[in-house]
């Protein structure tokens, strides 16, 4: 997805805070760059699934007034200790978007919705997804399998839906718990994967609380 999937939330959030939308692949080349001006100790992050990981890697960069991660991990992955997805998953998602990327995506975004059933708009988000290549794709996917670190001095509120079958909600404890005691995890009961557009008003009011918070 590209950074429109934030369009829902933008929308409701406080007209006193200026919101720049930088999609995921131009942060994860660029850093810090892609903000420009903004100065980083007045600066809030938040990202939603891979965008959740840029953020972190940003806030390693840069101690910014705080991170918002919805629906995100640090590694897409499960290790050791670490929740996430079997290790053989991102491979099989390469291969069936080899074979047929159209059926593939269908399927993706009807979990990303789950458990609600919205064809329209698993069509529109099938149409937006026409806009990326498979290879741009694929490189999320690699990006998404690499650790993201968890700065212990910065802030973090995580949203995640119980009900998620893209990433597991554990992966936001997991984020909890390397966090040095500087994060908080709000759960979403009934909420699938795509919480910025299926929970747009709780995600806003998240956003504004933090930022509300870190600027008093």
């Amino acid at each position: 997805m590209g950074g429109n999937v934030w369009n829902p939330v933008l929308e409701l959030l406080d007209d006193g805070y200026r919101a720049q939308v930088v999609e995921w692949w131009e942060a994860a080349d660029l850093g810090l760059e892609i903000l420009g001006g903004m100065r980083s100790r007045e600066t809030v992050v938040a990202g939603w699934s891979l965008g959740g990981q840029v953020a972190l890697r940003l806030a390693a960069e840069s101690r910014f007034a705080g991170v918002v991660m919805v629906s995100s991990m640090v590694n897409l992955v499960k290790g050791e200790s670490r929740p996430g997805v079997d290790p053989g998953v991102p491979r099989a998602i390469e291969g069936m978007l080899d074979r047929n990327r159209r059926a593939y995506l269908r399927a993706f975004f009807e979990r990303c919705l789950s458990p609600v059933a919205d064809p329209e708009l698993v069509r529109l988000l099938l149409e937006e997804s026409g806009k990326q290549s498979t290879e741009l794709l694929v490189k999320g996917l690699n990006y998404m399998q690499e650790d993201a670190p968890v700065p212990a001095d910065v802030p973090i509120a995580l949203l995640h839906g119980l009900e998620d079958e893209i990433i597991p909600p554990a992966c936001s404890g997991y984020v909890k718990e390397l966090s040095g005691g500087n994060a908080e995890v709000e759960y979403l009961p009934g909420t699938g994967h795509m919480v910025p557009i299926l929970e747009a008003s709780v995600t806003a009011e998240k956003i504004d609380g933090f930022c509300r918070y870190r600027s008093s």
